[in-house]
């Protein structure tokens, strides 16, 4: 869920639209999953919610599209200097917006009254603040994908570092996560070898394929793409996050095709760009970071109203999403967007500073 949009030189605009649509999917699926609930409004009498719930592909596109970016900007980076570029790179993109959201989400937590904050102890905010691997997510359910993530930036950023060893351990660790679902693992081996990191994998297999050559009929492979995730999201059978399942890889495979396709695309100029998709691209990583928490709060106040007015599910399903696409925007507007501009300057200035140094030494 990085949001490199330049990479070798060239501007995949698909990377952004791709992107916003994703995190919408994953809202969607939140909103539809949430307002059902016994507590809030209730079951959807018309079963149109149901049809949302695949959204959490959304998901496996992020973490295909991951692997993409990753291996397409830092593919040809090595030695100690883009190492450590690498490393600040990854960890202000993730990191600092997750701080700001996190602290909110605590003390939100801790002003709960009852046994709902009793649940937060200081441990699971250490842990939800660390980005280490944890057996339950207990601050921040959509942090577990961050978990993943961050395990990937190190497993590559020792890429970086040294080729032959990084080459080897990257080589072990999708081939563990391969045959993981063979054995019955129990944390933290299900986590370390989790079948998802298979997504990085095709990710970076489309950005080396890209590298040395065209895509051979690329609206042919969008098209098979695109099957691939609506029959997959049709034949859902549930949100599973372990195993080798027939929707890791149905979801999986149409978001690798649909990557591939759609980037030959825009490096031939044949696709149109939208503004729209463009800023909730850019706005992605906030709306997946705050969603599920602004849409638990939304279907709180949709509880209370709706003893009054007792509207549908799917009205206070639509007003979730809006409003939490609305909050997701706010938030990249004046709060992650400032802070990459903030340590992106002070870093600068840190660079200039050593620069001085060392001449006048």
């Amino acid at each position: 869920m990085t949001q490199d949009r330049t990479m070798a030189g060239f501007r995949f605009q698909s990377l952004q639209a791709g992107r916003g649509l994703a995190a919408l999917a994953v809202v969607l699926y939140h909103a539809a999953d949430t307002i059902t609930l016994p507590k809030y409004i209730g079951p959807d009498p018309t079963g149109l919610l149901a049809y949302f719930l695949p959204g959490h592909a959304g998901v496996h596109y992020f973490f295909v599209l991951s692997g993409f970016v990753i291996y397409h900007v830092h593919g040809h980076d090595r030695g100690a200097p883009a190492f450590s570029n690498f490393i600040w790179k990854r960890t202000t993109r993730l990191v600092p917006a997750l701080w700001v959201w996190l602290a909110v989400v605590t003390t939100l937590l801790y002003l709960q009254p009852g046994a709902a904050a009793e649940a937060f102890g200081l441990r699971s905010v250490l842990q939800a603040f660390s980005l280490i691997p944890v057996e339950q997510e207990v601050v921040l359910k959509v942090e577990w994908t961050l978990r993943h993530e961050m395990l990937f930036y190190v497993l590559y950023a020792l890429y970086v570092l040294y080729r032959p060893l990084g080459a080897i351990v990257l080589s072990t660790w999708f081939a563990g996560s391969l045959i993981s679902h063979l054995a019955d693992a129990s944390f933290p081996y299900d986590f370390v070898f989790s079948p998802f990191h298979l997504l990085f994998l095709s990710g970076i297999g489309i950005a080396h394929v890209l590298s040395r050559r065209r895509i051979p009929a690329p609206h042919m492979m969008v098209a098979a793409g695109f099957v691939a995730l609506a029959v997959a999201w049709l034949r859902d059978p549930g949100y599973r996050v372990d195993g080798l399942n027939g929707q890791l890889i149905g979801f999986g495979a149409g978001a690798t095709l649909m990557i591939a396709g759609l980037t030959e695309l825009d490096r031939q100029h044949r696709l149109p760009y939208s503004v729209l998709l463009g800023h909730l691209g850019d706005a992605s990583y906030s709306l997946y970071l705050t969603n599920l928490t602004i849409i638990s709060a939304s279907c709180k106040v949709a509880t209370i109203v709706n003893g009054k007015y007792g509207l549908p599910p799917l009205v206070w399903f639509c007003a979730a999403v809006a409003t939490s696409v609305a909050f997701g925007w706010l938030f990249h507007r004046y709060v992650e967007r400032p802070l990459l501009r903030m340590l992106q300057r002070g870093r600068g200035h840190a660079q200039r500073n050593r620069e001085a140094l060392v001449r006048w030494i």
